[in-house]
């Protein structure tokens, strides 16, 4: 990471994005390609940035790159590409993708929110955004690296915060760990549950500043108290022992995202893909571990087009991700009742 000296922190990832894309002079007729498999936070901002979005193929087996299809997407206005490593596992193309990128003009940023910001990966893009709010207890928080050597002239300024706005987050937050909201739920229902509005797709904070924002100090002090090697410890320990319990049972019907472990990745979550339609039957079997258990991504965002990007759909109703905390044994006993 030595030339990543650009080191920037906004509210949330995807603002970081947004700021990145806007010091990048273009047209709306420039395009990003996006993978099919998203978010969507991402999209939008992308979207609001100014560009226009074009979706490529993600692997339904393995979550890796259609490195085919994006190769054939890099012609005319395409101006950058967003590639995602999905639950902080690192696509293994990247690098040749770069290189690629970077012969034809192409800017590559990295969205990297599902990796432990340690420093310990390797970066190939142009630009990278990490999610620090997903590893750490804060409310918000999100980095924004930059390639000195290409795109470190310009100075990436933040707002802060106004108090109401932190104080709104970190009342969201504790409703999320409450579990009075159910991870899954749209920006604008937790916001109309609250008595505020806001466009389906948009920023949270949007009337305080939206993807202007910056991370709060609160934030920034919480995270520093915070026991990086004890978090990336624990995180591990408890991914390996679901490899084992998978690897021990082999199940027919659910299977691993990745049934391996690698010591260099610090999970998010533990992914799983469920082969069969009767979703509705085992969420609600599953149900017993939490309301984490759903699946993941269940919302598609209107610039992905669900019957031309059908594995992007697969993807959204089969993959389910279990918890990372608590006592594993009672998960895998939950597990085993349903599928044996």
């Amino acid at each position: 990471m030595s030339s990543y000296k650009n080191i920037y922190y906004p509210l949330y990832a995807r603002n970081g994005l947004h700021s990145f894309l806007k010091h990048i002079p273009h047209s709306k007729k420039d395009r990003i390609l996006v993978p099919s498999y998203s978010c969507g936070d991402e999209i939008q901002a992308v979207i609001e940035s100014g560009f226009s979005v074009e979706p490529y193929r993600i692997k339904t087996n393995n979550l890796e790159i259609d490195a085919e299809d994006l190769k054939k997407k890099m012609i005319g206005n395409v101006r950058g590409i967003i590639i995602t490593h999905y639950f902080g596992f690192p696509q293994r193309e990247t690098e040749k993708i770069c290189h690629l990128a970077e012969k034809k003009g192409l800017f590559v940023i990295e969205d990297c929110a599902h990796l432990l910001f340690d420093g310990g990966f390797k970066l190939s893009g142009s630009a990278a955004i990490f999610s620090l709010r997903k590893f750490f207890p804060v409310p918000d928080g999100g980095v924004l690296i930059v390639d000195g050597r290409k795109y470190g002239i310009e100075d990436y300024k933040f707002k802060k915060a106004p108090p109401a706005a932190v104080s709104f987050d970190e009342k969201i937050y504790s409703l999320m760990k409450s579990g009075r909201i159910i991870p899954g739920t749209t920006i604008k229902e937790i916001y109309k549950s609250e008595g505020e509005s806001i466009k389906e797709y948009g920023p949270r904070l949007g009337k305080w500043g939206g993807y202007s924002l910056g991370m709060p100090v609160e934030s920034v002090k919480k995270i520093k108290k915070s026991e990086m090697r004890r978090i990336r410890s624990e995180r591990k320990k408890f991914y390996r022992s679901y490899v084992d319990f998978f690897q021990e049972k082999k199940f027919k019907e659910i299977k691993p995202v990745f049934g391996y472990f690698d010591s260099k990745v610090t999970p998010l979550f533990f992914p799983v893909i469920y082969k069969r339609n009767d979703i509705g039957r085992i969420r609600k079997k599953l149900s017993k571990l939490g309301n984490i258990v759903r699946p993941f991504w269940e919302h598609t965002h209107p610039a992905v087009d669900r019957k031309k990007f059908k594995e992007a759909g697969f993807l959204k109703d089969h993959i389910f991700i279990l918890p990372m905390s608590g006592n594993p044994k009672s998960v895998f006993g939950v597990i085993n009742d349903v599928f044996v």
